[in-house]
């Protein structure tokens, strides 16, 4: 049985920066793996690409503005070409960004009534973590 080789964060990052200039109409698992190929030097499989939560992330945002965005894009002029895409990288970011806050605002408020209920205090929240007793050997 082969063993799943290892994606290195900086592999992550620019596999996530392909998803978040994908240009065409839809975005795929299949086409997403057939980029990362020259990225990690082999043809990933889904799987090992979507159990990474920054890829996950990127590819259900970039999925999610596909679907919204009005099929009658028009073509850039050749000069702004790059701008465009680096627009359209910031735009996938800040999105991706906007959904994970959103995450992070659900949980905080789940986790604030949940103290309230256990009356929990801002100061007991707040107390600092006890210290770690490291032994030297």
């Amino acid at each position: 049985m082969a063993r799943n080789r290892h994606i290195r964060p900086e592999q992550v990052e620019a596999i996530v920066n392909a998803i978040h200039t994908w240009d065409a109409g839809t975005i795929a698992w299949d086409d997403v793996c057939k980029v990362a190929k020259p990225i990690l030097g082999y043809l990933p499989s889904r799987s090992g690409l979507s159990s990474h939560a920054d890829i996950q992330a990127a590819f259900s945002n970039r999925k999610k503005l596909l679907a919204q965005r009005p099929a009658g894009k028009g073509p850039s002029p050749a000069s702004l070409a790059d701008a465009s895409r680096m627009i359209a990288a910031r735009d996938g970011e800040i999105s991706t960004l906007k959904h994970l806050v959103a995450e992070y605002r659900e949980k905080f408020d789940r986790w604030r009534y949940n103290a309230m209920l256990h009356n929990l205090t801002i100061d007991k929240l707040d107390a600092p973590l006890p210290p770690i007793a490291r032994s030297s050997r």
